[in-house]
């Protein structure tokens, strides 16, 4: 027979534990999970770890890691887990039940505590089914459960101070976040002793980090090293021999990489100094071609009075044929040709 009593206290986990499945919190549903704890000998604050002295919150014997748990040091199963608390007992309890569909349909529908006996014993996916316990294997299981089938019903008595306090521990429990993922490293224990306390991911993560501070203190160490080098080479120092013989490899290969940009530039000035050289000749003839100019027609050249006693000019004046002023602007181009600087269109 359960040990739950008409009248007494409901257990805060059972009735977080439906709030947290969104199940109604029904007296039979807290009696289903009272009595499948009892059958776990998990009662009360989930169990004892006989290794630590701290409760465990693990009602159902659960094996899913979540958020900052470790392996049960005393349990007969190594990867049954501790919880630090009450809230995250709860969060991993209804996430383990999550995992079980038929038994969640059971506890959300209200049922009565047969339906919610075989959705635990029979159901695939469930407990019994997952450890081979379900029909034949184990017909029984949870014993406290069985042994309940056809007795009333306990009148559990559920204040609202309580449903409130259960609201709370549900939606406190952690949803997230690396520590759900529990612990990649078992604890080692010999004799009841813990011996390596393993790693969780949060510690993990926690250990990368903290390496990954190592190795950058590391290089940002080899980085001085290699200026102090440099300045002891500079003065001479023990390096010298090492960058000396360095040096002229690092300039010939500079060199190399920078030849093609240096041809380059060797015949754009060259094609400079081209242009800048025809626009001086083509300057210099405009200059010089301008500078030939047809001399202006001479002017009548009249003879003064005569200078002789007696006899006086006549007063008619001599006009220069054309026949003069051509010859007259021949000798002027011939002239120009022989000055320097003229050049021939």
């Amino acid at each position: 027979m359960p040990s739950t009593r008409p009248g007494v206290s409901a257990p805060t986990w059972a009735v977080a534990t439906l709030q947290r499945l969104g199940a109604p919190v029904t007296g039979t549903s807290i009696w289903a999970l009272d009595l499948w704890s009892q059958s776990e000998g998990t009662t009360g604050n989930g169990g004892v770890d006989n290794c630590t002295g701290q409760p465990r919150y693990n009602w159902l014997n659960s094996t899913l890691p979540y958020s900052g748990s470790s392996n049960c040091c005393s349990c007969t199963q190594g990867d049954i887990q501790d919880y630090p608390n009450l809230q995250t007992g709860v969060a991993a309890t209804a996430a383990t039940i999550e995992g079980w569909p038929p038994i969640v349909a059971a506890f959300k529908a209200g049922s009565n505590l047969q339906t919610i006996f075989n959705a635990i014993n029979t159901s695939a996916p469930g407990p019994c089914a997952e450890a081979g316990c379900a029909g034949s294997g184990n017909p029984t299981y949870p014993a406290s459960m069985y042994a309940a089938l056809g007795s009333p019903a306990p009148s559990y008595s559920v204040s609202s101070e309580q449903l409130s306090a259960g609201q709370t521990v549900a939606s406190e429990g952690p949803q997230t976040g690396c520590s759900t993922k529990g612990q990649i490293i078992p604890n080692v224990s010999l004799l009841e002793a813990t011996i390596f306390p393993g790693f969780n991911h949060c510690q993990l993560k926690a250990l990368l980090g903290g390496l990954g501070i190592v190795g950058g203190s590391f290089i940002m160490l080899a980085g001085g090293a290699l200026l102090v080098v440099s300045g002891l080479a500079g003065k001479g120092g023990p390096a010298q021999p090492l960058v000396s013989a360095a040096l002229p490899v690092a300039r010939k290969a500079q060199s190399v990489a920078a030849a093609p940009s240096l041809r380059r530039e060797s015949r754009e000035r060259t094609a400079n100094a081209q242009s800048r050289d025809r626009a001086r000749t083509v300057a210099s003839e405009r200059r010089a071609a301008s500078s030939i100019r047809p001399k202006a027609e001479l002017t009548p050249v009249q003879e003064g009075p005569s200078t002789r006693p007696g006899r006086q000019s006549p007063s008619t004046s001599k006009t220069a044929t054309n026949a003069e002023i051509q010859a007259q602007n021949r000798k002027a181009a011939a002239r120009a040709k022989r000055s320097p600087g003229f050049a021939s269109d």
